[in-house]
């Protein structure tokens, strides 16, 4: 596999929008030439990902994103190329540049840490993640205002920029590396195509599981629906009444 040149160093994100964000962060910072984005444009919380790590998991893998898509084939090919892009840029960053893998708390990006730390396995590379989550939180929470990051694609540049220089994130150690790399290794001998994040933990779940969710809250906007048009039957009716007992006062008097 050929080495590209040497960056300084190298980020990892998953999805097309923090990708775009950092690099407009690091545009902004002066170091876009020296420092390299690599994004995954998929969705690892659903879809197979038993074996993804070998050819016929992937394969595996694209024939049921192919089935989802439908009549979409070209966005289909692009995803795939893409796909192997992605892993083929991975492989081909230099062994001496240290890389960023941001993630925030989501079955999506969670997994998908666990796969590239698998792909980097035999990589020597010193590897930081930066949880940006957890970063948001301390950086710009307050007891009066408090947000929780769902994704990093929904963090402004401004805001990402000042999670990348005020990150205090080290470098993950070997064990902690093994215990990633293992944890990859338990998802991808499942063979649930949903993924959930629940307690700190990546959790494989049927594809029913928010079934019995969604119609908990149809049942629920049907009643806020209901009690709204019976709310303003009332009022009608009561204004309806008032009007009238106006006018009679007024052709009496």
């Amino acid at each position: 596999m050929k080495e590209e040149r040497n960056y300084q160093r190298v980020h990892i994100l998953f999805g097309d929008s923090p990708a775009g964000a950092l690099k407009i962060v690091l545009k902004e910072m002066g170091v876009h030439q020296l420092e390299k984005v690599i994004s995954f444009w998929d969705m690892f919380s659903i879809g197979p990902i038993m074996r993804l790590h070998e050819d016929n998991g992937k394969e595996i893998r694209f024939n049921w994103m192919k089935s989802v898509m439908n009549d979409e084939y070209e966005d289909f090919q692009d995803y795939q190329q893409g796909f192997y892009e992605t892993i083929n840029q991975i492989n081909s960053v230099s062994k001496d540049v240290p890389i960023i893998i941001w993630v925030a708390n989501n079955a999506h990006e969670q997994t998908g840490l666990r796969y590239v730390l698998y792909l980097l396995r035999d990589k020597t590379n010193d590897i930081k993640v930066i949880n940006t989550t957890t970063v948001f939180a301390e950086e710009f929470n307050r007891p009066d205002i408090k947000y929780t990051v769902l994704n990093t694609g929904e963090i402004i540049p401004e805001k990402l920029q000042a999670i990348y220089e005020k990150s205090e994130s080290t470098f993950l150690s070997k064990h902690e590396r093994v215990e990633l790399e293992e944890e990859w290794l338990a998802l991808a001998d499942t063979n649930e195509t949903l993924r959930i994040w629940r307690n700190k933990k990546i959790k494989s779940v049927r594809e029913d599981y928010y079934d019995q969710y969604m119609i908990n809250m149809s049942k629920k906007l049907q009643f806020k629906r209901e009690r709204e048009q019976h709310s303003f039957y009332i009022l009608t009716f009561y204004w309806f009444n008032c009007i009238i007992v106006v006018s009679i006062d007024f052709f009496v008097d």
